[in-house]
C-alpha cells in the first residue's frame, strides 16, 4: 500500500496488487511496467495518483483518483466516478477486445498528440478527445464523448465510434 505522503517508484516489473491511497503517489519510470490479475492490479483511491512516464507501461488499473499517462496503458483500465485521467501528448491507452479503457463516472482527457484504442464511455463518464481515437470507441447509455478542435476519430470498417441508446457524441464546431 502506498499511503498518504508516500511515493512508490517502479523501474522494473511489478505484477502484484498495489493500493495507492489518498495522498500517495506511484510513478512508473521509463522501462517500468506494472500489471496484475484482473480485478487485483493497481487500485488508485480518490486523492491518490498514478503517473506513467514516457517509456513506462501499465495495465489492470482501477482509478478513482488521478491517472497521468505519458507512456502506454496496455489493457484493462477502469476510470471510475470522481477520477481524472490525463493522457499526455505521445501517450497511448490501448488494450484488447473486452479489455480496453472503461470510463464510468470519471473524466479522461486525450490531448493533441495522444492516441487511444478500445475506449468505452458510460454512466456519467466523459471522454474529451483532441488527439486521435484509432479504433473502437463506444459511447454507452449515460456516457459523453466530446470531439474537440483537432480531435480525430478513425478506424477500420466496423471498428469505429459507436453510440448506443442513451449515449452522447458531440463534435466542436
Amino acid at each position: 500500500m502506498v499511503s498518504n505522503g508516500s511515493t512508490l517508484n517502479v523501474q522494473g516489473t511489478r505484477s502484484s496488487s498495489i493500493s495507492v491511497q489518498s495522498g500517495g503517489v506511484e510513478n512508473v519510470s521509463s522501462g517500468g511496467w506494472i500489471t496484475g490479475q484482473l480485478d487485483t492490479g493497481t487500485f488508485v483511491a480518490a486523492g491518490g495518483t498514478l503517473s506513467v512516464v514516457a517509456g513506462g507501461s501499465a495495465g489492470l488499473i482501477n482509478v478513482s483518483g488521478g491517472l497521468n499517462v505519458a507512456g502506454t496503458i496496455t489493457a484493462n483500465v477502469r476510470v471510475q466516478s470522481g477520477a481524472a485521467s490525463n493522457i499526455s501528448s505521445g501517450g497511448l491507452t490501448s488494450g484488447t477486445s473486452g479489455g480496453g479503457t472503461g470510463i464510468s463516472g470519471g473524466n479522461v482527457n486525450l490531448p493533441a498528440g495522444a492516441s487511444a484504442v478500445l475506449v468505452g464511455v458510460s454512466n456519467g463518464g466523459t471522454f474529451n478527445v483532441a488527439g486521435k481515437v484509432l479504433s473502437n470507441g463506444t459511447v454507452i447509455s449515460g456516457g459523453i464523448e466530446n470531439v474537440l478542435s483537432g480531435g480525430h476519430i478513425s478506424s477500420a470498417v466496423n471498428s469505429g465510434a459507436g453510440v448506443n441508446a442513451g449515449g452522447t457524441f458531440k463534435t466542436e464546431s
